[in-house]
């Protein structure tokens, strides 16, 4: 390293009686070096020192020795940072030290680095994380000090998440949407003003010059004056574009002026920038408005047609809309889907149950409470698909206002045979787990079914219990035995033999219980 006055630094040291076999300790990273020479390549080499910013007299960098202009920027907080807590760090050994990220030997390359935090060694690349630490190498976002240190240092700071720093910006939000809101509120009542105005204009012109000389004509020009008096129209030199969709104006894209800003926009069909709506549409959008409009207001003023562009009206009638859809009731049709759609709800909450309660009840070990819960099930799931059924025929009887309405009724005919055909497989697992484990409890215990034929001792709860499962069963039976017949006339065969084998096993059930209840069943 040369000096200013060009002597060398060895040369500086041999004058101070200092030798060159003396050890120094780094005043960064407490590194013993031999040396004042070797101190100073340390410094320069490991912690960038040596590569500070100058500035030559006409205030431009002046070039390095190789006649390159690499500056490396100096670290503007190192100072501060030599004062901090050092107790901690670990020294490092010279051809064994190893960075704690990379597992690479440290040397005067990749730079050899204390973590501020933890302490650890890293190489340069792997320590540069900047973390505000205090002189105790603590956590301090307020007054302290941006430290480098490593990447596991920086994510166990308090708050740290991988999106950056989290800060609560609920109130100012808060306040900005307030002010829009309140900026949108003004405007809405803007336009409904001008609505109203010109609405009630158009009305009191067709009442004072209908019925006179050249009507049409001076109807024509009361209705322009009275649309540019509303609000003041942009002039067409200044337009060059349309405000909305930026289309540049030109022959085949004409200047139109909106009857309620007053702004420049197109006719673009494709962007919809601006139409022009009959009165009478505009009216009945807006009812709740204090119009002039009347019984005898005659059919002509109502067909005039007013250009509005698109923001105006979303302004003024979006939410009246909205509003209006939510009070007026559905269709009948869109009623039935509904409920429909209710019903399909209800059979995919039961369906996960069947199949829990089946894996358990085919088994060996099954109990007779699993099999009681099965029948309860698939009852359950019998009672939601007749429903279903019902409902889909009714709403196929329907007829059709419109063509939208078609539409709709011939999907829900198409997404209802496919839901029926797809949902109904687990009644088949039902009805074979079922037949299985009563066969095999006839079989394992006959005297109990003698028991079941011939002992009638019931109690009067017993009996009302027996009689309504009974009827519950015949009901089903009856429900069954109609979607049997439908699925026949439909060709449906994979249904009609899966409702036919739970008819039969509703039969057996309700035999069981004819033969248990005996002289107390109905007659």
């Amino acid at each position: 390293m040369v000096l200013s006055n060009g002597s060398t630094t060895s040369g500086v040291s041999q004058a101070a009686g200092l030798d060159d076999s003396d050890e120094y300790a780094c005043p960064i990273c407490e590194e013993e070096v031999k040396g004042l020479v070797n101190l100073n390549s340390h410094l320069d080499d490991v912690h960038q020192l040596g590569m500070k910013k100058a500035e030559d007299r006409e205030g431009r960098p002046s070039k390095l020795p190789n006649g390159t202009k690499k500056h490396a920027k100096i670290d503007r907080h190192l100072r501060r940072q030599i004062d901090m807590k050092k107790d901690h760090w670990i020294r490092p050994i010279k051809g064994s030290s190893r960075c704690e990220f990379c597992h690479q030997i440290l040397n005067q390359e990749n730079g050899i680095i204390n973590c501020r935090k933890c302490g650890l060694l890293f190489c340069r690349a792997h320590c540069k994380q900047p973390v505000k630490l205090d002189r105790m190498a603590h956590y301090d976002p307020i007054r302290g000090e941006p430290c480098k240190c490593c990447l596991k240092c920086l994510e166990n700071r308090p708050g740290y998440n991988e999106f950056g720093f989290i800060r609560d910006r609920t109130a100012v939000f808060s306040k900005a949407r307030k002010s829009n809101n309140e900026d949108r509120d003004l405007r809405e009542l803007q336009l409904e003003h001008r609505f109203i105005r010109l609405v009630n204009g158009i009305v009191y012109v067709y009442r004072v010059f209908e019925g006179t000389f050249m009507a049409s004509l001076r109807i024509s020009a009361e209705i322009s004056k009275l649309e540019k008096s509303i609000v003041p129209w942009e002039r067409d030199e200044f337009a060059i574009r349309c405000y909305i969709c930026e289309t540049a104006f030109a022959i085949t894209v004409r200047k139109h002026h909106c009857r309620l800003c007053g702004k420049v926009v197109c006719d673009n069909e494709i962007n919809n920038c601006s139409n022009l709506l009959p009165l009478k549409n505009l009216i009945n959008a807006a009812a709740d408005l204090p119009l002039k409009i009347t019984a005898q207001t005659g059919a002509d003023v109502l067909d005039i047609e007013i250009r509005i562009c698109a923001v105006c009206l979303q302004s003024l009638f979006k939410k009246r809309k909205f509003l209006k859809e939510r009070v007026t009731p559905l269709s009948a049709l869109l009623q039935k889907y509904e409920s429909l759609h209710d019903i399909s709800r209800v059979i995919m909450g039961i369906l996960p149950n069947v199949e829990r309660v089946l894996d358990r009840a085919g088994g060996i070990d099954a109990t007779p409470d699993e099999i009681s819960q099965l029948s309860k099930l698939r009852r359950k799931l019998l009672d939601s698909f007749s429903m279903y059924d019902f409902m889909t025929k009714q709403i196929l009887q329907m007829q059709a206002s419109n063509a939208s309405e078609a539409r709709i009724i011939a999907s829900i005919k198409l997404s209802s045979a496919t839901f029926i055909q797809d949902k109904m497989l687990p009644l088949k697992s039902i009805s074979s787990v079922i037949s299985s484990k009563l066969n095999t409890q006839e079989r394992t215990s006959p005297q109990a079914s003698e028991q079941l034929k011939f002992d009638n001792d019931l109690t009067i709860k017993e009996v009302k219990s027996c009689r309504t499962q009974l009827m519950v069963l015949k009901e089903q039976r009856f429900l069954v035995q109609e979607m049997i017949e439908d699925a026949t006339k439909r060709r449906k065969l994979d249904e009609a033999s899966t409702l036919t084998s739970n008819v039969n096993e509703i039969d057996v059930q309700i035999e069981e219980l004819t033969k248990k209840l005996g002289q107390q069943g109905f007659k």
